[in-house]
């Protein structure tokens, strides 16, 4: 029974170290007509509006859809809050949430009968190995 219970501590311990600060990340909504979008919004250390600054709009995967502004600070969220990169390089980082019932992208992936992707592959004689080095 110790061993479960310091095992589970351990672990839980673990979770909490892992737990990203997304406390920097500004919660914002973008909205138009009917339609809400919501994101986070990162600006650099000692943020001067008079500065230029670069801009990084992040896309996240389909695992982060959803309507908590949360889900999307999942990847990269520790990333763009680690210090040493926020210091180094300085931007205006912008992490929309993409709606449970929408994609970032509508494209048809139908390629039945299309022979594009043939096109694109092209046969070497190099060895796998050489390739890769």
């Amino acid at each position: 029974m110790q061993k479960a219970l310091l095992i589970l501590l351990i672990t839980f311990q673990a979770a909490l170290l892992h737990a990203q600060d997304t406390s920097l990340f500004h919660p914002k909504q973008f909205m138009r007509d009917s339609a809400v979008l919501q994101y986070r919004i990162l600006y650099p250390e000692n943020y001067n509006p008079a500065k230029k600054y670069p801009l990084i709009l992040f896309l996240h995967g389909a695992g982060e859809r959803g309507n908590n502004n949360r889900a999307q600070l999942k990847h990269g969220g520790a990333f763009f809050t680690d210090k040493q990169y926020r210091k180094k390089y300085p931007a205006i980082v912008i992490m929309p949430q993409c709606p449970f019932t929408d994609f970032w992208a509508r494209i048809s992936f139908n390629l039945k009968g299309d022979d594009s992707l043939g096109r694109l592959i092209f046969p070497t004689n190099l060895p796998i190995g050489r390739t890769l080095g």
